[in-house]
């Protein structure tokens, strides 16, 4: 099950299925149960520059934050793979600047995110190589152009 949480602001400016669709390719491609709930928040640079700081020391927004959880949902048995928040305005820059469309560096970004809950990491050069090839064969798979 994938939650999408939209910030009201950005309610009308987002489609939230293709954001659905590459949440549910992650899943499929490291072969978790498509039941699985991953929870997406779609909010501000305030909010990202907070938890940046609270949680990695970094005063400053960014564009995705992932916070992976081993939870099984005691009513429904289902585990729940964590958090991913967005910020919005930090997309929509990256969209420009990279000459991206906002659709697609939306999913890039909860791709991105996806693939920190399934437990990849980019803090060295062999672990940046392997979550980047896989976040490339997803974004193929669901025909995304945009790449980091």
């Amino acid at each position: 099950m994938i939650n999408l949480q939209i910030e009201e602001e950005f309610k009308e400016l987002i489609n939230e299925e293709p954001l659905r669709l590459a949440a549910l390719t992650v899943l499929a491609h490291q072969e978790k149960p498509i039941e699985t709930e991953i929870n997406i928040v779609i909010t501000d640079n305030s909010v990202l520059q907070q938890m940046n700081k609270e949680y990695r020391g970094k005063d400053r927004p960014t564009d995705v934050l992932s916070f992976g959880s081993d939870v099984i949902d005691p009513a429904t048995g289902i585990p729940i793979l964590g958090d991913i928040l967005i910020s919005y305005p930090y997309a929509l820059e990256q969209s420009k600047k990279y000459k991206h469309d906002l659709t697609e560096e939306l999913q890039l970004l909860v791709t991105h995110g996806c693939l920190h809950l399934c437990g990849y990491v980019h803090d060295e050069d062999a672990d940046k190589e392997k979550m980047w090839k896989a976040q490339d064969e997803i974004l193929s798979a669901i025909d995304v152009k945009a790449r980091p």
